[in-house]
C-alpha cells in the first residue's frame, strides 16, 4: 500500500500544558495523535453516517488496535498513522507574565476580580495565597512561539480525509491541559496547508462537519460542530490583539458572560440538585450535584486563539455539541431534574444568545450566517 509522507512546522500560539511522567512540560507524540484521532472523527462521522461502531472500527485500522473482531476471534495491528517529532524536548516557560484581572460577578474577594489566566487554567495555574500571585504548577510548561517539526505519514486510501482532518486541526485544534479553553493553541506550517485565517475567510467545508444542534444532542459524543438558524455555531472576538494575553483575557470576560448567565437557585447548597449551568460543564466549584459526586462532564463549548497574517491575535468559540451522556441522566431521580434534561437545547440556546452579543458569527460557506 502506497503512503503519504507530509511534514510540518507545529507553534504554539498560547502555551501548552504537555506533562511527561513526571508532570513536566516537555513536547511528545502522544497529544499530537491524539489531536488527529479527535479530527479525525469529525472528518469522516458524516461518511460513516455518524455510526459511532462504524467510526470506531475505521479508526481501529488506521490508528490501531487490539479488539477488533473478525468472525469471533479478536485481532490486532499496529497503527498505520505514524507521527513523528524532531526531538522530545523540555518546555522553557516556568514564569507566568501577569494579566490585568476581570470583573466576576460571583467572586467577593478582591474586589471582586479574578485573573483571566487563572481563571482558564486552574489545574496547571494556581493561585498563591500568600504572594496573591498566579503560578505555574508545571514546571518547564512550553512556551507560545514555541516550535518543533512534525512528521505524518498515512495510507493513501485515507488522503482525503487525512486532509480535511489537518485543515480541522488548523483551524480548530488546541492539545494539553485546559486545551478546552485556549491554551495549547496550535498552529501548522509547510507542505501548502493554508492558514487558519485563510480557512476562515475562505470558508472552512461546514457541509462535511456540521449538524442542527438538535440532532447533535441525540448522540452521547462530539461528532459534528453545532449549527442553528442563525448559521454555524462558531463565533470569533470582535476585536483582535497584540498579544496572545489580551486575547485570553477576552475569552475568559465571554465565559464568565454566559456562564452567569445561568444563575444557580438560592437552596442549590442546602440541597444539592441539577442546575442549568451544570449542562454546559461538571464539577462546578461550590455547587455540586448529589447525583453527581464522583462524575465529569466535559465543557462542549470550546475556544481556541489564532494568529492571523498580520501577527495580530483572535479568539475563537465553537461547539461540538452532543446530548448528556446517558449513565449521567440514569443516576437523576427528581422531576425537576429531569426537566432540566429535556431543556438542554434551550439552555444552549441561551449561551448562544450571549455569544451572539460578545462576539460575532463566522460565516461558513453552506452555513446560514
Amino acid at each position: 500500500m502506497s503512503m503519504i509522507s507530509k511534514e510540518y512546522t507545529v507553534r504554539f500560539v498560547t502555551p501548552a500544558f504537555l506533562g511527561d511522567a513526571e508532570q513536566r512540560g516537555a513536547w511528545r507524540t502522544p497529544p499530537f495523535k491524539t489531536l488527529l484521532r479527535q479530527w479525525w472523527r469529525v472528518a469522516v462521522a458524516k461518511q460513516c453516517n455518524r455510526d459511532w461502531a462504524v467510526i470506531r472500527e475505521k479508526e481501529g485500522r488506521l490508528f490501531g488496535h487490539a479488539w477488533l473482531d473478525d468472525q469471533g476471534k479478536k485481532w490486532a495491528m499496529k497503527s498505520q498513522m505514524q507521527v513523528k517529532l524532531d526531538n522530545w524536548r523540555s518546555g522553557t516557560k516556568t514564569v507566568l507574565e501577569k494579566e490585568e484581572t476581570i470583573r466576576h460577578p460571583e467572586v467577593s474577594m478582591k474586589d471582586g476580580k479574578v485573573d483571566p489566566l487563572l481563571y482558564l487554567g486552574y489545574g496547571p495555574l494556581t493561585y498563591d495565597k500568600e504572594t496573591k500571585a498566579t503560578e505555574l504548577k508545571m514546571q518547564n510548561v512550553i512556551e507560545a512561539n514555541d516550535t518543533a517539526q512534525i512528521a505524518m505519514i498515512w495510507p493513501n486510501p485515507f488522503y482525503e480525509e487525512m486532509e480535511l482532518t489537518l485543515k480541522l486541526v488548523q483551524t480548530f485544534g488546541t492539545i494539553g491541559g485546559r486545551s478546552r479553553n485556549g491554551w495549547g493553541s496550535v498552529t501548522l506550517a509547510g507542505n501548502g496547508i493554508p492558514s487558519a485565517q485563510v480557512i476562515l475567510e475562505d470558508a472552512f467545508p461546514v457541509d462535511a462537519i456540521t449538524r442542527p444542534l438538535e440532532d447533535c444532542l441525540k448522540e452521547e459524543w462530539p461528532h459534528a460542530i453545532g449549527e442553528d438558524s442563525k448559521g454555524v455555531l462558531c463565533w470569533k472576538t470582535k476585536a483582535v490583539f497584540d498579544s496572545w494575553k489580551r486575547t485570553m483575557r477576552e475569552l475568559a470576560r465571554i465565559k464568565i458572560k454566559f456562564r452567569t448567565g445561568l444563575t444557580f437557585k438560592s437552596n442549590d447548597k442546602i440541597n444539592p440538585r441539577l442546575n442549568d449551568r451544570h449542562i454546559l460543564g461538571y464539577p462546578v466549584t461550590h455547587h455540586g450535584v448529589d447525583a453527581w459526586s464522583k462524575e465529569r462532564l466535559a465543557n462542549q463549548l470550546r475556544f481556541k486563539v489564532l494568529q492571523s497574517d498580520e501577527k495580530k491575535y483572535i479568539g475563537i468559540a465553537f461547539q461540538l455539541p452532543c446530548g448528556l451522556p446517558f449513565q449521567l441522566i440514569a443516576q437523576l431521580k427528581e422531576k425537576s431534574d429531569l426537566d432540566i434534561v429535556r431543556r438542554q437545547q434551550s439552555i444552549w440556546r441561551n449561551v448562544h444568545e450571549v455569544l451572539d452579543v460578545e462576539m460575532d458569527r463566522i460565516k461558513a460557506k453552506g452555513g446560514k450566517a
